[in-house]
Order: structure tokens, then sequence, then C-alpha cells
């Protein structure tokens, strides 16, 4: 099932694809698809032209944002680099300090960088919210186990040094999309799981391995989930429809084998949390688990379908009795949107959120 099993690849390298005329046409109908949809007619150039410009011709004086760029985050690896987004000015003793954004971008856990989310880190700023966007290691030069020790490395760093740049140390939030969904959640929910097998709620024996992770990760208050992939067996068999399965790098980042794809699975560890430890369990989690969960989906989304974040609403809400849980499924809306308008600071209202005024909430206005 797994790529480490297929005649066709070579360990560590591309595979070798089958002409199968069926699935060349899958192929060239997926790399069409992106083409058109993904780069010529995306929504994000419109968004890209229209922040540049506005961004080019805006007055210095009411430029409000500031960007701190490529700052150090990870302990043994230097060139792992992150931006900051903030407001302009000073910080001192007496400033009110914002809520802060951790964003993971997409990119199939293969491709991407901060750079092309400096929209989305100024709109955030512009917001009153501090943005952290890190760079992680990507396919071929990291697997799962490594990428989730980035976004710890990044949450860790944020909680450390984000009072400097008037961020909220206890008000700190995690959100990606796609792939950085994925991670996201992953991170959130491995962490938990962690301390509930040093707790003996759980057994250390899961009936997978979880991946391997280097150092713990400080707690987060809320999660925002955009288009994300939460149950990796689920989405091999979705590639393997598409006929994109040999292609991705998703089965290789994540073991390549059944019991590996179950591990990097967040919904399929929520449901494990209670299926091995029972209501007590669940309830014992809920002590770990970041207080606030949103997951976002579009009805339209033929990269990510909408069945995984349902999914993993359900075992929020439901295997861990996630209070703070909201399931939000936007009509006519693809994969790309939900990020892009997250770009666009008159599409969404943004991440209205403290400890004192309840649940994080991430609502569009207009979709």
């Amino acid at each position: 099932m797994a790529q480490a099993h297929s005649p066709f690849v070579h360990p560590g390298g591309m595979p070798h694809l089958p002409l199968h005329p069926v699935r060349v046409a899958k192929i060239n109908y997926a790399l069409f698809d992106y083409i058109i949809n993904g780069l010529i007619f995306s929504p994000a150039n419109a968004v890209a032209v229209r922040w540049i410009v506005r961004t080019l011709f805006a007055r210095r004086r009411h430029i409000t944002v500031a960007l701190r760029p490529d700052i150090q985050y990870h302990p043994d690896i230097p060139t792992l680099r992150l931006d900051v987004h903030c407001k302009k000015g000073p910080v001192s003793a007496s400033s009110a300090l914002r809520p802060v954004v951790i964003f993971v971008f997409g990119g199939g856990w293969a491709s991407g960088n901060k750079l092309i989310y400096g929209p989305l880190g100024h709109s955030l700023a512009e917001a009153g919210y501090v943005a952290v966007i890190p760079n992680y290691r990507l396919f071929p030069n990291g697997f799962v186990a490594d990428m989730l020790d980035d976004v710890a490395c990044a949450v860790n760093w944020t909680a450390e040094n984000i009072r400097e740049f008037g961020g909220d140390p206890t008000q700190i939030h995690l959100m990606g999309h796609s792939a950085g969904a994925h991670l996201c959640a992953l991170a959130a929910v491995h962490a938990a799981v962690g301390r509930l097998q040093q707790e003996k709620v759980l057994s250390s024996s899961m009936p997978f391995t979880l991946p391997p992770l280097k150092r713990p990760m400080h707690p987060v208050q809320g999660v925002v989930l955009l288009s994300g992939v939460f149950d990796i067996k689920m989405h091999f068999d979705f590639e393997a429809y598409r006929g994109v399965e040999e292609v991705s790098a998703m089965a290789r980042v994540m073991g390549s084998t059944p019991r590996g794809f179950d591990s990097a699975s967040p919904s399929v560890l929520l449901r494990a949390i209670r299926e091995q430890g029972g209501p007590a369990a669940a309830a014992a989690a809920r002590r770990h688990l970041p207080r606030f969960w949103l997951v976002v989906h579009g009805d339209a989304d033929d990269t990510v379908p909408r069945q995984e974040g349902e999914d993993m609403y359900r075992a929020l809400a439901e295997d861990a009795s996630v209070p703070g849980a909201t399931f939000k499924l936007f009509p006519g809306v693809n994969h790309s949107t939900p990020v892009v308008g997250a770009c666009a600071a008159e599409a969404w209202n943004v991440l209205r959120a403290s400890a004192s005024t309840g649940p994080l909430h991430f609502i569009a206005t207009s979709m």
C-alpha cells in the first residue's frame, strides 16, 4: 500500500511512475488543475497585488506594522529562521500585550516559504496581533518527527521571546493551512498524549509508535486549522484515487507504513485516547489539549476532502470532549481560499481571543 512497498519507488528518491494511461491522465489533470486554478487564476494573485500596491503607495506615517525578519529560532539548526510581524514602535513595560499567532504554512510537506505569507503576517499585525511565521524542514530534508520538532521549537522560542515584540506569551495560538494544519494539530495532540503517558493515564505501548519528540512544546491556548489533513491513511487513499500518491511526498514523510500513518494522524490519536483509556483518559486529555480549536473547511475543496475536517472536529468534540471545539464549513470554498481570505484583512475577522473573553473566533464575513 505505502510507497516503501511499491515496485515503482526507489528508496529516498523519486518514484518511477507506471505508464498506465489512466494514471497518466489523472496526473496530467491534477497538474493542469494546479497550474490553472492554483497559479494562473488563484485568488492569491489578487491579494498579493493589492497588498503590494497598498504597501508601496502607503504614506510612511500610515505604516503601522513592523517586520522583524530572519530570526533564528531552532537551538540546533541556525538556518531555520522565522519572521515576526508586529506593531511598529517601541515596546515599553506599560505597553498592552497582544495575542500571538504562529502560522505554519502548507505545501504538501515538501514546499513553501515564510516569505510567501508576508501579507498574512501583515494583516494579522494590522488586526491587533503579533504574527510569527517560521520556515521548517521540508521533505526530503525533513520527515514528520523533524517537522514536529521545528513546530515545537518555534512555539518555545515564541514563549520565551515574544514579549519584546509586544506579544503576550500566555496567549499563543497555532494556525496552519493544509499540511501546516496537520502539523499544528499533530503537535498539540502528540504533546497531550505524551503527558498522559507520563501520568500513566495511557499506556506507553499505544497501538502504534508515535513519532519521537526531541523536546517538550510550550502549551498553546488555541489552534486554527484551515483545510487540513488529519487522517493520513484516508488521505493516502484519496491521493490514490486522484492518481498522485506516488508523486506526493506525504507517504514518505509519514513513514510509508499503516502504523506510521496512524501515528501521524491527529484524529486517529484522539480516538485512540478514548479507546485505550476510556472516558477517564478523555477527561484527562482535556487538561493538556489547547482550550480552543477551530476547524475550517470548504465544501468545494478537491485537494483535501471535507470529511477530514469533519472527522477531526468529531474526534475533538466527541472522543476528547473538548468543549471549545468549533467546525466551520463554507459553501463554494476551495482548498486555498481560507488562507487567502486570512491574508485579506477585509475578508476575515481574525482571531478575537483572550483569556477573559472566551473562545477563539475565526469567522469569515465575506467568503
